[in-house]
């Protein structure tokens, strides 16, 4: 049997080759934060996504933010979804979106429905998140607090080890969202060789 639980993915992680160590934009922002709510209410609208999880990402432009409590009510909304197509599921304690961050997600461990295929049970489970959560949830893993833990704990030693082995200039004074750039830097430059891989923390 496979299980499932909350995947919380910053949307701008990774995503975004820098122009260098040292431009200030690699750093996260309220502007940029602002910018990716709207993005995220865009495609929950394009997608056929909850008017609650609409209301949520509304709401969060124009406070800027999707806070803890948004994320919970739009949670009790999956797992009536789940309790709808099949899917069982065991509620979990909070844990943290990086670790020592103390920036909270809900979190729960999902289970399939009984005889049914991985890709039909995997396609309900996806659904359900896809129109009650995940548009909120990536907004809500890309504010600027988010980002900076999620930066700090994947910025450790073996990553600027590798960065610096292929060539990076890294030193005490960049900061781990530089660090974060520089990996996506990497990636875009190397994406189309077939043997290259990434580095990570």
């Amino acid at each position: 049997m496979f299980i499932r639980r909350v995947v919380a993915v910053a949307a701008t992680a990774f995503a975004v080759a820098a122009t260098g160590c040292s431009s200030p934009s690699n750093a996260p922002t309220d502007a940029g934060n602002h910018d990716e709510i709207q993005l995220q209410l865009e495609w929950a609208r394009a997608s056929g996504a909850s008017d609650n999880q609409i209301q949520v990402l509304e709401n969060a432009l124009e406070i800027g933010e999707v806070t803890y409590g948004q994320l919970e009510t739009l949670f009790s909304d999956v797992y009536e979804c789940f309790d709808e197509v099949g899917w069982t599921y065991s509620i979990q304690p909070p844990r943290e979106l990086a670790p020592g961050s103390g920036i909270l997600v809900p979190d729960y461990l999902a289970f399939p429905p009984q005889g049914m295929s991985e890709d039909a049970a995997l396609e309900l489970f996806d659904a359900c998140n896809n129109e009650n959560i995940a548009y909120a949830l990536a907004a809500y893993s890309s504010q600027p607090v988010a980002l900076e833990a999620l930066f700090e704990s994947w910025d450790t030693p073996e990553l600027r080890e590798c960065l610096e082995s292929r060539g990076y200039n890294i030193d005490e004074n960049t900061t781990p969202a530089e660090v974060n750039a520089l990996v996506s830097e990497d990636v875009a430059a190397n994406m189309n060789d077939p043997s290259f891989t990434v580095c990570v923390p």
